[in-house]
């Protein structure tokens, strides 16, 4: 059977425009009410709802590269960017997600490890930079899991006792914020802290640039069955 094209928030049945908060909230309610699968996408959706609800930022996702800005000169960023914040107040923060997959005919949390690599390099992101400018946009960096633990299930409890442990170490050794998301909710591990390789004038230029990055409001999430 060929595999269901992804659903696009804002994009109903036989391509009926929807309103894209409301679709997006939509499937939303159906992972947490059915306990779906914390995939990437409901990690994404979840972290969305609250940021967009309760701060009322803007959020682009999976972001990669800037359109041209002037002289044909670009923001790229490796690697790319789960989700991407700009709060009301002009902070601008960028999120690594990790999700549950599927294996066999299982459904498994990403190592207790995963992503940490990622969320450091986005400490000197962007890696294309425009006016010859150095550092960072980001004032900080999270990295975010699914809460996977399951009472009950000593696999399930050794894994997350090792994340709590590595979430542990990054917070002594680094300014990485660790949070996990739940069907219940979001819960803070430890605080980010300011990015040391923060560059307050990159930062100020890719605000006045945030049209050349309109293409990431716009998102996508596996079928829900």
């Amino acid at each position: 059977m060929p595999s269901r094209r992804r659903t696009v928030i804002g994009r109903g049945a036989f391509g009926a425009s929807r309103p894209r908060d409301e679709h997006g909230r939509e499937v939303l309610r159906r992972i947490l009410s059915q306990r779906l699968p914390l995939t990437e996408d409901a990690v994404f959706l979840c972290l969305w709802h609250q940021l967009t609800t309760q701060k009322g930022s803007y959020i682009l996702r999976n972001v990669r590269a800037s359109k041209a800005i002037g002289n044909y000169e670009y923001y790229t960023f490796s690697p790319d960017v789960d989700l991407l914040e700009v709060t009301k107040t002009g902070k601008v923060i960028g999120y690594e997600l990790k999700g549950e997959r599927k294996l066999a005919r299982s459904i498994v949390p990403p190592s207790f490890y995963e992503g940490f690599d990622q969320a450091i390099a986005l400490l000197m992101n962007p890696v294309g930079k425009p006016n010859g400018l150095t550092g960072s946009i980001f004032d900080e960096v999270w990295l975010v899991h699914p809460n996977a633990y399951l009472t009950g299930s000593d696999l399930r409890k050794e894994s997350e006792d090792q994340r709590l442990e590595m979430a542990e170490l990054v917070r002594r050794f680094s300014p990485i914020g660790f949070m996990r998301v739940s069907h219940s909710g979001i819960h803070i591990e430890s605080k980010a802290d300011i990015n040391p390789d923060l560059n307050p004038a990159l930062k100020a230029h890719f605000l006045e640039h945030l049209d050349k990055f309109q293409t990431y409001e716009k998102y996508s999430v596996k079928p829900i069955q």
